[in-house]
């Protein structure tokens, strides 16, 4: 795989980053049969990179706003799966302008729009995808609709799906003419804050020995370490709920992908 994944969105808070690391980047990694994914952030206002320091199925880099146009160009000739974070606002809106500047497109691009269910996110949204099309008129382009509640609910996203029976007209019908535009349900889920607390994707922590946290909790209970005995159990639950959250939301994320970008 060389897929070069640029997850932009003129609004901040949509699930950029979280999207891109704990669903993309472990998808880049088992597609590219387990080799460390190369993880870009384009921001100057915030590092969520650095909430990914424990991983190791990411190399995460921070690339300055000043220095993007260079490295797009450069990204584009990629060897390898490349992910890049782009941040919100005007870091948004002048990767874009690069990427239109640039006009060396290689068909390894796909760009990943995240929303939540918001009209002002749909707006954002919608504003995002005409700007890509002015560049680059045939490539992927991936609405990712964050935090659903369910995958089946009629009542959630109206403003991108609509719903007849409030006489809303939503956006799916005219951007589902567009060939190589598609949308991934995202659920929402507490496993994604704790997580970002423990430097790790979920990939990752579904991947700890519960063995062994059982048997270190049994240990630190023996010696009186009460804190550590807890700390350790804590680790295992999460350990179970990252293990079923691997086995069902991940593997149908990355179905998904895999029926999109064949």
């Amino acid at each position: 795989m060389k897929k070069v994944f640029i997850v932009v969105s003129s609004k901040g808070g949509v699930g950029k980053s979280t999207f891109s690391s704990n669903f993309l980047a472990p998808y880049a990694y088992t597609a590219t049969n387990n080799s460390v994914v190369n993880f870009v952030e384009i921001d100057d206002e915030n590092a969520n990179i650095e909430l990914l320091s424990d991983s190791k199925i990411i190399k995460a880099n921070l690339v300055k706003l000043e220095n993007s146009k260079d490295f797009l160009f450069e990204s584009a000739i990629a060897e390898s799966a490349m992910i890049i974070d782009c941040g919100g606002n005007k870091t948004a809106i002048s990767v874009l302008m690069h990427l239109k500047s640039i006009s060396f497109l290689t068909g390894n691009e796909v760009y990943i729009i995240p929303l939540k269910s918001s009209e002002q996110d749909l707006k954002n949204g919608l504003d995002t995808y005409k700007k890509i099309r002015e560049f680059d008129t045939e490539g992927k382009i991936i609405f990712i609709l964050n935090e659903a509640m369910k995958l089946d609910s009629p009542t959630e996203f109206l403003y991108f799906f609509g719903d007849p029976r409030l006489r809303l007209k939503g956006k799916w019908d005219s951007l589902k003419k567009d060939k190589n535009t598609s949308y991934i349900k995202v659920q929402k889920s507490e496993l994604i804050e704790t997580s970002t607390f423990l430097r790790k994707t979920i990939f990752e922590l579904a991947d700890m020995d519960t063995v062994q946290l059982q048997e270190e909790a049994k240990a630190a209970h023996a010696a009186g370490n009460r804190d550590e005995a807890l700390y350790k159990i804590r680790l295992r639950e999460i350990a179970n709920s990252s293990k079923v959250f691997k086995d069902e939301e991940l593997a149908r994320i990355f179905k998904e992908l895999d029926e999109i970008l064949k």
